[in-house]
Formats: structure tokens, C-alpha cells, sequence
């Protein structure tokens, strides 16, 4: 057995970002330093997930799954929290990292009630509280269990601070990133919904809910569309308001300019094609969906909430308008329609923007980082490793 340091990851979501995020984790921690665990769901689990996880597994990372549920269940949740926490007491990991609500709860209680001496840390993709403000009082629980919260973006940083949950004490932040040096192949969508190639794309990726607010999206559609009938717009992605949006679609007569493409395995292939990329969330804690985009070197036009305020930098990279202001939204994107100079012009520096700020190496050298800090701080921590060794 070699010198390492122990590292359990847990994760409920594993959709969309979240699930991106760890398989690049997963894929590229240094496993000469670190031996790594990963605990998670499938409730909520995609094809791509799947197929991710099985290069996982070929890197010698040890995989159990838990029975959790995104829902609050008083006898799941107890019988997950028991695995977690007979793991922790079995195995001593130095560091329980939780990421998402659900797995960020039960890790972190586990992880201090196991008693083994183990550090915890919280990434949470988002706080729950963004969901339902009753939901400050589990986050503030489980806030007394946690070593460190990792923020995704310095705004999400700020959230953590107005909400009382954590403070530049207990807080740090990684930013997430992409592999900037991967090049995408282009998907014909124009040609895919037969419309002119004269026509301008405006693309959002997300899934159709509540969070990435489609019917915002269209109703500045809406606008845009009555200046402009060249203006198409495309949603990569699918999800529970997929009725609500299309009944939408049908009452406003917009089937000819609105299109909805579904889920692709490569949304990338398809922004390579796009003219301007929309985001209407409500919140986000990152917005991996922005830097892929800017790399494609896409303007963007976003809502000004959490995590997108961190990356698009409002008249230089697009626009950031408030949430809910769908006229001023329509007009920020009819003013990127009209100039192709300032499409250009924008689209280029959010490229160099990404490529300097939002990188994957930089992404887990400062998680690995903070791994070897943690570790190197634990009182116990040659305890733990005679204990473990049976020395």
C-alpha cells in the first residue's frame, strides 16, 4: 500500500454540468498522489454518464453506488447516510468531498459523525436554496459539518456570504473549466431543419425546466422574431416544461423560427454553426454551457444572476441583462443580429476570456491543491494511516 492520500467523492445529480465536472475530475486526478473512491447515483443518471464512468472504473477508481434520491425521504436518505457513514468508518478517507445538495448533506454529516478525523468539503453546483428558500435550514445544519465549501464562481462565493452559510474562512473557489485545446466537429443545423443558410442561430443548451426558464428564452424570442423573421432559435436539451414550451410555441405561431433539437450527445457541434448563444436561468452556480459557447467563439447574451455574471463580461464577451427584463433581452440580442462586426468582435475575446480563466488543468491543480492542504492539516492524519496500514 503506498503513501496517498485517501479521497471519497459523492455525488447524487449527474446531469448536465455536475455530471461534467466529475468525469473530468475523475479523469484527470493524479492517482500517484491520491486514492480515489466514488460514490454516487443513478436515479438521475444519462447514457453519458454511463459511458464516462466505465473509463473511470479503468483507471483503477473504486465505484459503489448509492440508493439516493433527489427527494427528501426519511428511509432512503437514513439507509444511504449508513452506507456512507460504514464506509467512512471501514475505509478512513481523509477527505469526504460532496458535491450536490442531496450527496452534500448526507456525506458531510457522515463524514464528521464517523468520527475518523476526516476533512469535508462541499462543492454544491448550486445551493438548494435556489430551489426553495425553506431549504436554508438543512444548508445551515450541515454548514457545522463542513471543513471547506467550494464555490464554482467567485458570484457564487458571494451567494455563500448572503446567505450566512460560509464565509472567506470556511470558503474558497475553484473555477470550473473546460479542455480548451479540443477542437469539435461542425453539425449542419441549418441544413438538419432545412432553413436558409442566410439565417441567424441563436442557441441555448440546457434542460427544460424551471432553473433554464425556456419560456424566457421565448418570450424575447418572441420580439426578436417580430423584428427580424431571419432569426431562428434553437434549444439543445429536453425535460419536464417540454409540454409548456411547446404549447407556447403553438399559441404565438413561432414553429417556423423555434426549434427544439432534444437531447444531443455533442450540443458543441452544434454551437460550431450558431451566430449567438442565449442563457435565461433563473440562477446558475457556474455555467459550463457559457464557456463552451464563448470557445465556439459565440457572443452571448445571459441574465445577470450568479455564476454568469462571473464569466460573461457585460459590452465586451455579450450581454447581461435582468432576469425577467425579456424586451431588453430581445433587444441585446436584435443589437448582435444587426452588427456582424460586434458578433465578431465579441465572440473573439470571449474565446481568449475562456481560454485564460476557465481551463480544466487549472481546475485540478487548485482542487488537488487544496486536497494536499487539508490532508496536511489533520491531527490525526498519522493516526489514520497506521490505523489503515495496521501498524
Amino acid at each position: 500500500m503506498t503513501d496517498k492520500i485517501r479521497v471519497l467523492i459523492l455525488m447524487e445529480s449527474t446531469l448536465g454540468g455536475t455530471r461534467k465536472y466529475i468525469i473530468d475530475l475523475l479523469e484527470r486526478l493524479n492517482l500517484e498522489r491520491f486514492e480515489v473512491t466514488f460514490g454516487y447515483s443513478t436515479v438521475r443518471a444519462d447514457p453519458l454518464f454511463f459511458s464516462a464512468l466505465s473509463k473511470v472504473q479503468q483507471r483503477d477508481i473504486r465505484l459503489f453506488e448509492l440508493p439516493m434520491k433527489r427527494h427528501i425521504s426519511l428511509i432512503a436518505d437514513s439507509q444511504c447516510f449508513f452506507r456512507i457513514w460504514n464506509f467512512i468508518r471501514m475505509e478512513k478517507p481523509h477527505i469526504v468531498h460532496c458535491h450536490s445538495s442531496k450527496a452534500g448533506f448526507l456525506g458531510r454529516m457522515a463524514g464528521k459523525l464517523a468520527f475518523t478525523g476526516a476533512k469535508t468539503i462541499f462543492t454544491p453546483h448550486g445551493l438548494s436554496t435556489n430551489v426553495h428558500p425553506n431549504y436554508w435550514v438543512f444548508e445551515k445544519v450541515a454548514s457545522w459539518f463542513t471543513d471547506v465549501a467550494v464555490a464554482v464562481s467567485e458570484s457564487e462565493k458571494n451567494y455563500f456570504r448572503k446567505k450566512h452559510l460560509f464565509d472567506d474562512s470556511n470558503s474558497t473557489t475553484i473555477t470550473l473549466g473546460l479542455d480548451c485545446s479540443r477542437e469539435n466537429p461542425r453539425f449542419l443545423i441549418r441544413e438538419y431543419l432545412k432553413i436558409p443558410q442566410n439565417s441567424l442561430l441563436v442557441a441555448s443548451v440546457g434542460l427544460l425546466n424551471n432553473a433554464k426558464n425556456p419560456l424566457g428564452l421565448l418570450e424575447a424570442a418572441k420580439h426578436v422574431i417580430k423584428k427580424n423573421c431571419r432569426v431562428h432559435f434553437i434549444w439543445i436539451g429536453d425535460g419536464e416544461l417540454r409540454k409548456e414550451v411547446e404549447a407556447f410555441i403553438s399559441k404565438h405561431e413561432l414553429q417556423s423560427n423555434c426549434h427544439l433539437i432534444g437531447w444531443h450527445s455533442f450540443p458543441e457541434s452544434i454551437l460550431v454553426d450558431c451566430d449567438i448563444f442565449a442563457l435565461t436561468s433563473r440562477y446558475e452556480s457556474f455555467g459550463y454551457v457559457l464557456c463552451e459557447a464563448m470557445l465556439e467563439n459565440l457572443p452571448v447574451v445571459a441574465t445577470n444572476v450568479t455564476g454568469a455574471r462571473s464569466i460573461v463580461v457585460d459590452g465586451k464577451t455579450g450581454y447581461l441583462v435582468s432576469y425577467g427584463d425579456w424586451q431588453v433581452f430581445a433587444w441585446a440580442i436584435l443589437d448582435l443580429v444587426e452588427k456582424r462586426d460586434l458578433r465578431m468582435r465579441m465572440g473573439v475575446a470571449g474565446k481568449e476570456r475562456v481560454k485564460e480563466n476557465f481551463n480544466v488543468d487549472k481546475m485540478i491543480s487548485e482542487t488537488e491543491a487544496l486536497y494536499v492542504k487539508l490532508a496536511s492539516t489533520l491531527n490525526s492524519y498519522s493516526e489514520l494511516r497506521s490505523s489503515y496500514w495496521g501498524a
